[in-house]
C-alpha cells in the first residue's frame, strides 16, 4: 500500500521504541478508495506522553493538540500528523463528545468506537490491512454502515447522522438499511448540535459529486425538521437538480431551500449561522427566481440590464437553477445574452459622474444618491448618455426640478 513517507517514518519510530502504530480512519479510507488523504490520522499504543517524549528525542516538532484526549501532532518535513493513543470513550451526554476517554493497549477496543466500517480499519507495513468490522467489504461495495449497533454510534454523537450523507455525497456510498433506519430513531439528537456545525456539514453535503442521491436519503430519513424548524412537508427539496447545478454554494444552497415560503427560508438562513456573503447570495438567488417566475412574459432589454445589474455575476446561476426548476427561461436567457453585448453601467460606480460631481452641482445629503440613482436608470434605458456631459446635465435637471 502507498502512503506518505512521513507516515511510514512516524510508525516506524513509534515501532522502534516498542509500540504498535497504524495510520487509520479517513486517510485510510481514501487511499483505499485511490485518492489522496486530506491529512494523516496515526492510532497508537503508545500513551500520548509517551508518543509525546520519543518523537521530541528524535528531533521532530511536536504540537500538544490535546493530550487529555490521547492526541498529538508531530510534524515531520513540514506535514502534519495527528497521533492518538488507542482510547475507548466515556458517555456521550452531549450527543457529540464523550465526557471521558480511557487508553486501551487493545486496538479493537479503539477501532470499535468509530463511527462506520470503512473508517474503522488500519495499517502498518508490519501488520498489514487490520479489518474487524468488514471495512474492506462495505467500501468495495460502497456501502456505508455503522460499526456495531447503529443507534449507539448516532447516540453518541448525533453530527454522524449528518456524516453519513455528506459521506454519501462525496464518495457515492449507499447508506445501509439499519444505519438509514437509526438515522430516523436518533435524528433528534441535532438539535443538541450547533447551527454551525450543521451548517458545515449540510454544505460539504450539497456540494459533492453524489448529492442529489444524498439529499434524497436525507429526506426520506425525515432528518430535515431538525435541521430546519421552518420545514414543512410541503417544502419538499427539488434534490434531483442538485447534481445538474454547478458546484457553487449559494446556488445548491438556493435550490435546497428554494420551494420555503419567503419568510421561512430567511428564518432558516439566518438560523443556519452562515457568513453574510453566503446569506445575501442565496436571498438573491431567491428573490430572482420569484423575478423570474413572476416577469416571464413581460421581458425586453431594459428588463434584463436591470436584471443584470441586480444579480451580477450570479445571473447565469439564477437562470440556470430556474430552468432546472422548469421556468420557462427561454426568452430572459436570449434577452440577457444580447444585452450583455450592450456597454451599459452595471451599478452607480460605472457612471461617466461621481457623487462629488453631483454635490458640485449643489445637491446635498440624501439628494445625492437619489440623483445617481435616477442617472442609473437613465443610462440603462439609454446607455449612449453615459458619458459626463450628458449626465452632468441631466443631473442639473433633477437638482432644479427637487428645488421647484
Amino acid at each position: 500500500m502507498n502512503y506518505s513517507s512521513q507516515a511510514e517514518l512516524a510508525i516506524e519510530i513509534l515501532e522502534a521504541g516498542g509500540f504498535e502504530a497504524y495510520i487509520v480512519g479517513g486517510c485510510l479510507r481514501n487511499i483505499l478508495l485511490g485518492k489522496e488523504p486530506n491529512d494523516w490520522d496515526m492510532t497508537t499504543s503508545a500513551l500520548p506522553e509517551q508518543t509525546r517524549d520519543i518523537f521530541i528525542s528524535a528531533g521532530y516538532k511536536v504540537i500538544e493538540t490535546g493530550l487529555k484526549h490521547g492526541t498529538v501532532t508531530v510534524i515531520i518535513d513540514s506535514i502534519p500528523i495527528e497521533i492518538t493513543t488507542f482510547r475507548i470513550d466515556g458517555e456521550y451526554s452531549d450527543s457529540r463528545h464523550p465526557d471521558s476517554v480511557a487508553f486501551t493497549r487493545n486496538l479493537k477496543e479503539d477501532l470499535s468506537r468509530r463511527d462506520f466500517t470503512v473508517n474503522a480499519m488500519a495499517y502498518s507495513k508490519k501488520s498489514g490491512l487490520v479489518d474487524l468490522f468488514c471495512g474492506k467489504k462495505d467500501l468495495d461495495n460502497m456501502i456505508l454502515r455503522c460499526v456495531g449497533v447503529p443507534t449507539l454510534r448516532f447516540s453518541e454523537d448525533a453530527l454522524r447522522i449528518l456524516r453519513a450523507f455528506r459521506f454519501s455525497s462525496e464518495y457515492g456510498f449507499t447508506i445501509e438499511q439499519k444505519t438509514k433506519e437509526a438515522i430516523k430513531e436518533c435524528s433528534k439528537g441535532l438539535l443538541r448540535i450547533s447551527r454551525e456545525r450543521i451548517y458545515h456539514e449540510l454544505c460539504r453535503m450539497l456540494m459533492g459529486d453524489h448529492a442529489s442521491y444524498a439529499a434524497s436519503e436525507l429526506v426520506s430519513c425525515e432528518v430535515l425538521p431538525f435541521i430546519f424548524e421552518e420545514y414543512k412537508d410541503s417544502y419538499m427539496p427539488p434534490c434531483d437538480i442538485l447534481n445538474k447545478l454547478p458546484k457553487i454554494l449559494a446556488v445548491r444552497l438556493a435550490a435546497f431551500i428554494v420551494n420555503f415560503k419567503k419568510s421561512d427560508a430567511e428564518k432558516a438562513l439566518i438560523s443556519l449561522k452562515m457568513s453574510n456573503k453566503d446569506k445575501s447570495e442565496v436571498k438573491l438567488l431567491l428573490s430572482a427566481i420569484s423575478t423570474l417566475k413572476d416577469q416571464n412574459e413581460n421581458i425586453d432589454v431594459i428588463f434584463a440590464r436591470r436584471f443584470i445589474q441586480k444579480y451580477g455575476s450570479l445571473t447565469e446561476s439564477a437562470i440556470s437553477l430556474a430552468e432546472l426548476l422548469r421556468v420557462n427561461v427561454i426568452k430572459i436567457k436570449e434577452t440577457v445574452s444580447n444585452a450583455k453585448k450592450d456597454r451599459f453601467p452595471l451599478g452607480i460606480p460605472d457612471l461617466a459622474i461621481n457623487g462629488n460631481d453631483v454635490i458640485k452641482l449643489g445637491a446635498t445629503g440624501e439628494g445625492v444618491g437619489e440623483i445617481l440613482s435616477l442617472l442609473l436608470s437613465d443610462a440603462t434605458k439609454d446607455p449612449s448618455v453615459n458619458t459626463r456631459k450628458q449626465l452632468l446635465a441631466l443631473a442639473q435637471k433633477y437638482i432644479l426640478e427637487k428645488k421647484q
